[in-house]
């Protein structure tokens, strides 16, 4: 009579598969969230850099059409404008400044407590005031919290002056609030009238 000889049959019991699979679930649990992370760190820093950059380029034009125009004046009624063209004068501490452009425009920038906005506003060549919409320079990613406008040696004393008129623009805010992670700012720069204001 032949002897059978039982044979071991290879292969995985249930507790064995249970266990690889509830390890691999983990893995991949923790992968997900891994790369969760990563993709929300990475939309904030794309936020905060659209935001800076949008800050940069409106801070940049208005400094390029400052520094190539003249008569700067500034006031404390930033509804009304800045008033006459020719009516120069230094400020210490002004929400809005109005110069004439080197296109001869009545350009007018402030600061809207209203919107937290940088705005400008510009006439028509050789008018004096402005009295146009203002338009926005900065996007919805950036809120201003406080401008300020220091205008000095605006007004030339005599026809020998040579003191250049000089602005001098401190920013304050926060960027990138669209999506709950504002970075706060604080920026100054000064601009000096590029041609002789006499």
């Amino acid at each position: 009579m032949k002897q059978f000889q039982k044979q071991k049959k290879k292969g995985f019991t249930l507790i064995e598969l249970m266990v690889a699979m509830g390890l691999f679930a983990f893995v991949l649990v923790a992968a997900v969230t891994a790369m969760m992370a990563v993709l929300d760190a990475n939309q904030r820093a794309q936020s905060s850099v659209r935001a800076m950059d949008a800050l940069s380029f409106g801070i940049e034009s208005m400094t390029r059409e400052i520094r190539v125009g003249s008569s700067y004046n500034c006031t404390a009624d930033p509804s009304k404008g800045p008033g006459p063209v020719y009516n120069t004068n230094d400020c210490a501490n002004g929400r809005t400044l109005g110069l004439i452009s080197s296109d001869n425009e009545y350009i007018v920038y402030r600061y809207d407590a209203g919107t937290n906005e940088l705005q400008r506003c510009k006439s028509d060549p050789g008018v004096g005031t402005c009295g146009g919409p203002f338009v926005p320079m900065t996007g919805p990613t950036v809120s201003i919290d406080d401008l300020d406008f220091h205008v000095i040696g605006s007004p030339p004393t005599t026809a020998a002056d040579e003191e250049q008129p000089l602005v001098v623009i401190t920013i304050r805010g926060t960027a990138g609030a669209e999506i709950g992670d504002a970075k706060t700012f604080s920026l100054q720069t000064s601009i000096t009238q590029r041609f002789p204001d006499f």
